[in-house]
């Protein structure tokens, strides 16, 4: 642009970008995670999930069809057919619960009296558009919820003055999504005060468990905001080492995932493969699972040392021997009852990551305060180990793979972790009697 050309004597500079040079040849589809509509740190919200999972369980037999899929089966896998198909079912009424048992709301403005008076006029506003262009078809119901919020005569009111309404129900609203804490914090103290003065010990110690939260979690927010280091974002691209020292980048979605499967899962999660009694003469004596007449032989002491092959192996049958002695034969029950299932997941951490059929932690937290939801639970881990199976959903699990070092994808400098089902991991936990007393004897 020539100097003079308008006002004044600046140049306009323009760059064009090639959107490659900025998110890549192949952007990833940004999509909203989904959230947990099940959280147990709201009574109400846990006691609404078991009051629908039990109406379900109840209503279908869930429990005696357990026990009658397991007397009526002959072999493992006529017994495992049957508990898939009735584990499957289970699925979907977990779920079924998990969407009913709450609303969830986008919580970008904190709740106080004053804000949802702007919030619900809002929603009448649009409701009012909606309906003068024909999408609104009950009308008693649209002027019951005007008259709630203040609004006189809405059907009166023109196209035009109900977006100039809206627009100022917008400006409110915007105001309260900046300033809501001030609101929500004299909203709750309003609140303290009135269960003081009625002598409410119950809603009383309810409001300032609030209070609490929210102001640790701001605390914390801004904490980490502040001086937490830099996070690694979640892998999309992934760059291989090759034998002759190059790297070679993977973009594609079915390449990042061949490179995942062929370096990590090929390679690292088979470590274990490589110990001497997993090769050779040892795997074939001892098997996978070690419930063979050599393994028998290791705890009888009768199994040589010379048979062993290697040191390190030769010092582990020691060890074995050692904690036989202290811990005698058919010492410890192993079945995991009712009783035992709910101290295992009464101490659990509901926000742990696992599941990828959607039933994470909270499922089974919830249904420890449920004798209905953790027996079935509790019951089907307990055929799966009679029989010796597995469920067909434990046998698929999410790989994860995360940056330790922000921006380096080298596929031997990422961490990488597989989420397995959570009853699966809590059936795999040793039972806490059990390993109170290896603890015990190790120390």
């Amino acid at each position: 642009m020539p100097t003079g050309f308008g006002v004044g004597d600046h140049r306009l500079f323009v760059v064009d970008f090639l959107t490659a040079s900025l998110v890549g040849a192949a952007p990833p589809w940004i999509v909203q995670a989904p959230s947990r509509r099940l959280n147990n740190k709201v009574p109400r919200i846990a006691d609404q999930y078991n009051k629908i999972l039990e109406k379900h369980l109840v209503q279908h037999r869930m429990n005696t069809r357990l026990v009658e899929a397991s007397d009526s089966s002959a072999t493992a896998a006529e017994a495992k057919m049957k508990i898939d198909a009735i584990d499957a079912e289970c699925v979907q009424y977990k779920l079924n619960a998990e969407r009913r048992c709450r609303k969830i709301k986008s919580g970008r403005i904190p709740f106080s009296p004053e804000a949802s008076v702007w919030i619900r006029r809002r929603q009448v506003y649009q409701s009012m558009l909606r309906y003068k262009r024909g999408q609104v078809r009950n009308k008693s119901n649209l002027c019951q919820s005007a008259q709630r919020c203040g609004i006189q005569s809405p059907f009166k009111l023109l196209v035009r003055q109900i977006k100039e309404r809206l627009k100022v129900c917008e400006e409110k609203c915007e105001h309260f999504c900046k300033h809501g804490q001030v609101y929500r914090r004299r909203h709750l103290q309003n609140r303290l005060e009135v269960a003081r003065r009625k002598k409410n010990r119950v809603v009383e110690h309810q409001i300032l468990a609030i209070i609490k939260q929210e102001k640790e979690r701001a605390l914390w927010r801004r904490l980490n905001h502040s001086m937490s280091p830099r996070r690694g974002r979640s892998v999309r691209t992934v760059q291989v080492t090759q034998a002759d020292g190059a790297v070679q980048e993977a973009t594609s979605q079915r390449a990042v995932e061949e490179a995942v499967w062929d370096n990590i899962h090929g390679q690292r999660f088979y470590l274990a493969e490589q110990a001497p009694i997993c090769r050779g003469r040892l795997r074939g004596e001892f098997g996978y699972m070690a419930c063979t007449p050599s393994g028998r032989a290791v705890l009888d002491w009768s199994y040589g040392r010379r048979q062993c092959g290697d040191e390190g192996t030769a010092d582990l049958f020691v060890e074995i021997v050692q904690l036989r002695q202290t811990v005698p034969k058919n010492s410890v029950n192993t079945t995991k009852g009712q009783d035992c299932w709910i101290h295992r997941w009464g101490k659990a951490n509901e926000t742990t990551s696992s599941s990828e059929s959607g039933l994470h932690f909270g499922h089974y937290i919830a249904g420890t305060h449920s004798l209905i939801v953790s027996h079935h639970d509790a019951l089907k881990v307990l055929l799966c180990n009679k029989w010796g199976i597995s469920l067909e959903r434990w046998s698929r699990g999410l790989s994860c793979m995360l940056e330790k070092t922000p921006g380096c994808c080298l596929i031997e400098k990422l961490r990488s972790s597989i989420l397995m089902e959570a009853d699966f991991n809590a059936n795999n936990c040793p039972k806490p009697c059990c390993s109170k007393k290896y603890l015990s004897t190790s120390c």
